[in-house]
């Protein structure tokens, strides 16, 4: 008698489990070139092998999301679904890069700026040309979804405008 015997109703069916397993994966060892991020690389360095790296992370990123222009469908990862040509995110937190993906888009041509001191810099992460985002399209719908990674942990609060090229 398997384990989904036990878990099945009175006509036989088995139920179906829905959950969101967040996998974080960290370094263990301080002599690992752990990428462009220096104040991960020094955390790991001053922490190795700690549990003190996982919990940096959950609770660095329990990010306060606002929208405007558009719907907040998830805060971690950051997904929006655009109800306009222009969205504005407002993110309080945030540790490492995180991910934001915007749906509903009619165009993959968006750009996404930041505000600092009430001046809008455009998003440009490019090693080689357009890296550092997605794009993926449905055949079916019609709609794009971009998906950038945000720096955030050099301030505590940030905003964010995407608009329509």
């Amino acid at each position: 008698m398997g384990l989904l015997h036990h878990f099945t109703d009175e006509q036989g069916h088995h139920p179906v489990f829905k959950e969101l397993i967040t996998i974080i994966v960290v370094g263990l060892v301080k002599k690992v070139n752990y990428g462009p991020d220096k104040a991960f690389r020094k955390h790991v360095t001053e922490n190795p092998a700690s549990w003190k790296t996982t919990y940096r992370e959950a609770k660095g990123n329990d990010l306060k999301v606002n929208v405007e222009g558009g719907t907040l469908l998830r805060n971690y990862p950051i997904i929006i679904k655009t109800d306009n040509d222009e969205v504005t995110i407002d993110i309080e937190g945030g540790i490492g890069a995180v991910p934001i993906r915007f749906e509903n888009l009619k165009s993959a041509d968006v750009l996404l700026f930041q505000v600092i001191n009430g001046k809008e810099l455009k998003l440009d992460q490019s090693v080689h040309g357009n890296d550092f985002w997605q794009t993926d399209y449905d055949a079916l719908t019609n709609p794009f979804k971009v998906t950038f990674n945000l720096q955030l942990d050099y301030i505590s609060k940030f905003l964010w405008i995407l608009r329509a090229n």
